[in-house]
């Protein structure tokens, strides 16, 4: 029996359809196998703090290990005590530890999926509202919020934000992010200049044994991006955590809400495993994650 073209295109719609349900049962399988089975998102240690202080300084020895320092960087160092190392550092920050015990919090993140989303009361009504990196919310307030607890941060961010004629806020809990030690160097060689307008009592430092517990806790040695650190950090401090503006797009690509045309595959950070790390947060129910829109 002849098929007709409009058959034709039936069978051809049925199969594509077939194939995409296919492919979204098959991915959700092996996420929740991985939940299950190679415990992804095992509970990170309670004891390490989320924050520097004066009492827990890291060794340089632990730093080479945890920043991955090649040779040359790590003799560059000397052979500085820990208490030499930080100093500078300590000198200008709080190291009093975050709240615990935070009713609620939002973690919003930069994706374009905020974009249309209607997102912003819901975000601002927690407790906590946590924001990653650039993260404007002038003009984009109904999908974003305006309200913001703690800036999470790092030196690249904090220049891109600098370079657009934005301050970063004095009224706002400040929390940077140290991936190495340029970084370390940036923020100390910027405290007294660009970063003077951040009153001490509200500059933070996440603590670089926490960062690494996330890094081998939940990556594997993957480093992890500052959104996952803010996520990881929340749910210590907060008894109920909701996220936000996480996620790439359909090319697997990341794009942010305030430049959503300059879309970008994702190198420095493992995006298809972070995105597995959410899933299971959010399918053991110990995260929300509101997905926006695509």
């Amino acid at each position: 029996m002849k098929t007709s073209g409009k058959q034709y295109q039936i069978y051809l719609l049925s199969a594509v359809l077939f194939s995409f349900l296919f492919y979204a049962a098959y991915t959700q399988f092996q996420r929740v196998e991985r939940c299950e089975w190679q415990n992804t998102v095992g509970p990170l240690d309670p004891t390490i703090p989320t924050t520097m202080d004066d009492i827990y300084l890291p060794k340089l020895s632990e730093l080479s290990h945890w920043w991955r320092l090649s040779w040359y960087k790590f003799a560059e160092l000397g052979h500085m005590s820990a208490y030499e190392f930080w100093r500078p550092t300590l000198a200008h920050i709080s190291t009093a530890p975050l709240p615990m015990g935070v009713g609620s919090c939002s973690v919003v993140g930069n994706s374009g999926n905020l974009l249309g989303s209607g997102y912003g009361e819901k975000i601002d009504a927690n407790d906590w509202v946590i924001r990653v990196n650039e993260a404007p919310t002038e003009g984009y307030e109904w999908d974003v919020g305006k309200k913001t607890t703690l800036h999470f941060i790092q030196a690249f961010s904090a220049e891109k934000i600098l370079e657009s004629g934005r301050k970063l806020r004095s009224d706002t809990d400040t929390l940077f992010v140290i991936f190495n030690v340029d970084q370390k160097r940036w923020l100390d060689e910027h405290r007294k200049t660009t970063l003077a307008a951040i009153p001490n009592d509200k500059l933070r430092i996440l603590h670089p044994a926490f960062f690494h517990s996330v890094d081998r806790g939940w990556l594997a040695g993957t480093s992890p991006s500052t959104g996952l650190l803010a996520v990881a950090l929340a749910m210590r401090h907060c008894n109920k955590v909701e996220l936000f503006g996480f996620g790439a797009n359909a090319n697997g690509h990341w794009d942010h809400y305030f430049k959503p045309m300059e879309a970008r595959p994702v190198t420095a950070h493992s995006a298809d495993r972070e995105s597995d790390i959410r899933y299971c947060l959010a399918n053991s129910k110990r995260v929300s994650v509101f997905s926006g829109v695509r």
